[in-house]
């Protein structure tokens, strides 16, 4: 009898082994997010209207494109290295923010019903992106007239880099699919913010989609 109930012991810890590393084991993944747009963001155009200057700031929904390579280091975690792209959608050509995380750990449960486990995760990493729109010369934009319009800046015409980092949970619910919630942001260094540049952190909150191949 002692012997069947090491031998069942011993089945059983190797199947709660065997459940961690099949959710958090070697490959590479990629990863697709949608949510709202949060924190102090950059602006993204002004105007002049009957000498009246207007601002708009990066707003409302944003998209986070994500590529990685994931190393399974023990029974319930796994290292990763993550590349990003994530941009609100009503600045998505001007404010785009490129990130590169080197420093990326997920942690996975066991599983708790078929192939249902939670995990959690944290990256960390540096950024890079658009200031914003172009500077101001005096008290006035000078590259506009009254009744112009917005102006927007091209693509990395003025650069800003700064820290980035994510914190996810959610739910395995295959071996290669799972979903969750993410808080992705970035903080910023010498961003347009309204007259001058600011140190800005803004980023985006919402629903993470992944797939491991």
């Amino acid at each position: 009898m002692k012997k069947f109930l090491l031998l069942l012991t011993f089945c059983l810890m190797a199947a709660t082994a065997a459940v961690a590393q099949n959710a958090n084991r070697n490959g590479v993944f990629i990863e697709a997010a949608v949510g709202g747009t949060t924190g102090t963001t950059p602006r993204t155009s002004f105007a002049l209207d009957n000498g009246q200057l207007t601002v708009s700031h990066a707003h409302g929904t944003s998209v986070n494109f994500a590529i990685g390579a994931r190393r399974r280091i023990s029974s319930y975690a796994a290292y990763e290295f993550v590349i990003e792209a994530q941009a609100p959608v009503d600045a998505f050509k001007t404010q785009p923010v490129f990130k590169m995380m080197p420093i990326s750990f997920r942690f996975t449960t066991p599983e708790f019903w078929r192939n249902y486990s939670i995990y959690i995760n944290f990256r960390l990493g540096g950024a890079l992106g658009n200031k914003g729109v172009l500077d101001y010369s005096g008290d006035e934009p000078n590259i506009l007239q009254p009744g112009e319009g917005s102006t927007d800046v091209g693509l990395f015409e003025e650069v800003s880099g700064g820290a980035a980092y994510e914190i996810g949970f959610g739910v395995n619910i295959t071996n290669h699919f799972y979903a969750g919630f993410s808080w992705d942001a970035q903080y910023m260094i010498n961003q347009y913010r309204n007259a001058k540049t600011e140190n800005l952190h803004w980023g985006m909150a919402g629903l993470r989609l992944g797939y491991r191949f």
